[in-house]
């Protein structure tokens, strides 16, 4: 899977986060503490997805379903539902409520034309979830992070996922990038 990453000089970056960061100490609002956080991130080498523009890219499947899903790195599915005009919502977990739980749930706004649907047989979708292999789990809970993979919206395992820890806004860091060997493959086939 290819993820479109930002790119910047890593000193020009951390003239833009130290800018930020006096910015955010003035007046503390979500927007620019996310643009400081991806801007740290840049300076320190580290590469930054800008979710909504990756789902852009990566468009929708022959089944007219993302490409792309992500959900929690805690979740073991990952439910889909598009909207009408164009917007998607990815829950984590097979759970009634997923809709209204908005620490499982990611919103994204209508973000391309070929999202917006009518008279689609089916909007909602479900896949599986990667697991997070130990050599690549971070340090804190795998609950505050979020896996990014090529869905299969059917009982297809998945194939090769990317951790990303949330930044703010659709502002994810990439922690790590890897493929899923067989057996893990079918362990999760077997959940």
């Amino acid at each position: 899977m290819n993820v479109t990453t930002m790119a910047m000089p890593r000193q020009q970056a951390r003239k833009l986060f130290l800018e930020y960061r006096s910015a955010v100490r003035e007046r503390h609002d979500a927007e620019t503490t996310a643009i400081m956080r991806a801007y740290r991130q840049l300076s320190l080498g580290n590469q930054v997805v800008d979710l909504v523009d990756t789902m852009r890219h990566a468009g929708l499947g022959p089944d007219e379903f993302p490409r792309l899903a992500i959900a929690r790195a805690d979740a073991t599915s990952c439910h889909v539902h598009m909207n009408s005009n164009g917007s998607v919502s990815f829950g984590s977990d097979n759970s009634s409520r997923w809709l209204r739980s908005k620490s499982r749930m990611i919103d994204l706004p209508s973000i391309c034309p070929s999202f917006i649907w009518e008279n689609r047989r089916r909007h909602d979708a479900e896949a599986m979830v990667p697991i997070v292999p130990p050599q690549f789990r971070p340090a804190s809970k795998l609950e505050n992070y979020h896996v990014l993979w090529e869905a299969n919206w059917s009982p297809i395992p998945p194939r090769d996922p990317v951790l990303l820890r949330r930044l703010g806004a659709h502002f994810y860091a990439v922690v790590a990038v890897w493929d899923l060997t067989a057996i893990e493959r079918a362990a999760i086939g077997a959940r």
